[in-house]
């Protein structure tokens, strides 16, 4: 039987212009949930922004690590239920939610 790696908890849709602009304060899981707190202004932003979906780097970043599957989730602020089934459709045979 063939191995496969499957990632459980991740967040394609929901991320915003601004996440991706985080690598100098959001290093670590600690400082992801301390973002509130330590950055209100930066978390505002976050909350605020229209989502974006990145959903096809999370299939590259995929094919680069050899996961075959993602479970994906929706993210906090804007993101909804319907936005994650929409990038599922996008994806059928790697994605569900």
């Amino acid at each position: 039987m063939a191995r496969r790696l499957i990632e459980t908890h991740c967040h394609p849709v929901g991320a915003t212009p601004m996440s991706e602009n985080l690598g100098g304060v959001v290093k670590t899981l600690a400082d992801k949930i301390s973002l509130r707190s330590k950055h209100p202004d930066l978390y505002i932003d976050r909350m605020t922004q229209e989502p974006i979906d990145i959903s096809a780097a999370l299939i590259r970043d995929m094919d680069k690590h050899g996961v075959s599957h993602a479970l994906i989730q929706t993210d906090y602020g804007k993101c909804t239920n319907d936005m994650t089934a929409e990038t599922v459709k996008k994806y059928p045979d790697r994605l569900c939610a």
